[in-house]
């Protein structure tokens, strides 16, 4: 996000309260993508390094593939600063809160 216009003003998606709500004006943007290693990936390359004998010539002579893949998109939301300092919050949860949508 690089700015937002008036109608495009969100309360904090944790406590539901404006993000100045600690009269503080800085918020937080936050998008949490759900990952997954692939795991198929990761053992072509570490076949490749057994092979050749040495991990950073198997990382130059192989491909450069993705080793991690999205499996769910987030969606973007707004944290107030309170929020965001608070030592309960879990980025699981947020994932499970704010994730999988169709909007993206």
């Amino acid at each position: 996000m690089k700015e937002a216009k008036a109608n495009e003003i969100q309360k904090c998606a944790l406590c539901d309260l404006g993000v100045m709500n600690s009269h503080v004006p800085v918020f937080y943007t936050v998008k949490v993508d759900r990952m997954c290693i692939d795991m198929q990936a990761v053992k072509e390359q570490q076949a490749l390094s057994v092979l050749v004998g040495n991990e950073e010539i198997a990382s130059v002579m192989g491909p450069n593939r993705s080793i991690a893949k999205r499996i769910a998109d987030g969606k973007e939301v707004w944290v107030c600063q309170n929020c965001a300092l608070s030592l309960d919050l879990c980025v699981g949860e947020m994932s499970e809160r704010f994730g999988d949508t169709d909007d993206n």
